[in-house]
């Protein structure tokens, strides 16, 4: 199923928005969530594998500070398996607010876990791992591709949690420092933020200016296959005009010709239709020309061929595979079918419905490029034979090694 894509309208006004707001409409909202997921899933994946490497190669500095029951009891006990599971259950097909969920709730237990260990240890040993938790949170601010309001989320939450840690386990002489050294870290972690803005907003403007070229692509190749329509189709009569006749003509030819196959050609003019416009008006012949063009096109033996108007009241039929005799058969079946439709003819007295004459041909695709344009002409000297025999005919034009040409006359 083809996905539908927003609306222009809705892309050039998300483009305009102002910069300090990324949200954009529900439907663009949704497309950019379906565009971007499994990227930013594979992003977040790889994130949390580098941290659990990280979480794990730091227990060899809790033990180069004679901490390392401790480093281990709190990254390899909590840290690492809660990363591990983040790691595990973060999947594309999840929401957004789940993945920041998995995503966010690990990391946030190894920023919380650095400054704890430093809060345990006390002594040089807190400034150390509280500056180390700062570093750690900049470089989560800067490299983890969470969307904005879950970063916003996880900056506060771990701040918050940082402060409660070191009220509950300092010493009150201890806190004023301890607290100077959170409040710049807050400070840090909160103007690193614009760096995950930055990001967020300019994947968002990516995706805008992605839609915009498609749209305008797919509006372009719309327009050129308008344009493509337009020039092969007679306007008046919706069938295809002679270009495209002549391009169709050229086509079968070399389709059939690798198999030396046989296709034919129908001829078809209106008869008397001067007389018609002249009695009627151009209006109503206009009508009868789409009548006529309808009759054709809905005739059961060249279902499978191409019919097209050439100029005026003349048509044509394309018919591969067609044979002499299956080509008089559906030159027989045309005229018959506009002879049925008795379109009332204002050009006589007489009650006379609107005829066609017909020209037949058949040829032989040879591999001879000129095969489709003889038989073509062969087709049209038919159509003179017809008008010169009355009007109201079939017949058809032989090839050099056919018989002379035949006339079918109208049924009595």
């Amino acid at each position: 199923m083809i996905e539908q894509l927003p609306s222009a309208d809705a892309v050039e006004a998300a483009l305009s928005r102002p910069r300090y707001r990324l949200r954009m409409g529900a439907d663009l909202e949704a497309a950019f969530d379906r565009s971007t997921v499994r990227a930013r899933t594979a992003r977040l994946r790889h994130f949390l594998a580098f941290a659990l490497c990280a979480d794990i190669l730091a227990i060899a500095l809790d033990a180069w500070h004679g901490a390392l029951l401790l480093g281990l009891a709190i990254r390899l006990g909590l840290v690492a398996p809660v990363l591990l599971v983040g790691l595990l259950l973060l999947t594309s097909n999840r929401p957004s607010w789940q993945q920041g969920l998995l995503a966010g709730l690990p990391v946030l237990c190894g920023l919380v876990s650095i400054a704890s260990i430093g809060l345990l240890l006390g002594g040089r040993y807190v400034e150390l791992y509280l500056s180390a938790a700062g570093m750690a949170a900049f470089f989560v601010n800067a490299a983890m591709p969470l969307r904005f309001v879950h970063a916003v989320i996880l900056a506060g939450s771990n701040i918050l949690a940082t402060l409660g840690l070191a009220v509950t386990l300092c010493a009150p002489g201890d806190l004023d420092d301890i607290l100077a050294t959170l409040c710049f870290n807050a400070v840090v972690v909160v103007l690193t933020l614009s760096m995950n803005f930055g990001r967020e907003g300019g994947s968002r403007d990516v995706f805008l200016h992605g839609l915009r070229e498609t749209s305008q692509a797919m509006a372009l190749a719309e327009a050129n296959a308008e344009l493509m329509r337009l020039s092969t189709t007679d306007h008046l009569t919706g069938l295809l005009n002679r270009r495209a006749f002549h391009a169709r003509l050229e086509s079968a030819i070399r389709t059939v010709g690798a198999k030396h196959g046989w296709f034919g050609v129908l001829m078809v003019d209106i008869d008397h239709f001067k007389a018609f416009n002249d009695s009627a008006g151009h209006g109503a012949g206009d009508d009868c020309l789409r009548a006529v063009a309808g009759r054709l096109a809905a005739v059961p033996l060249v279902s499978d061929g191409t019919v097209a108007r050439l100029g005026g009241e003349e048509f044509a039929v394309l018919l591969p595979g067609a044979d002499r005799n299956a080509i008089l058969m559906a030159g027989e079946a045309i005229r018959r079918a506009v002879e049925e439709r008795a379109i009332p003819h204002p050009g006589f007295a007489e009650s006379r419905p609107v005829t066609v004459s017909v020209g037949a041909a058949a040829g032989k695709a040879d591999g001879d490029a000129t095969a489709g344009t003889r038989t073509l002409k062969r087709a049209d000297e038919a159509l003179y034979a017809s008008k010169a025999s009355g009007r109201n005919t079939v017949s058809y034009a032989p090839d050099t090694v056919e018989p002379t040409p035949v006339t079918i006359p109208a049924a009595a």
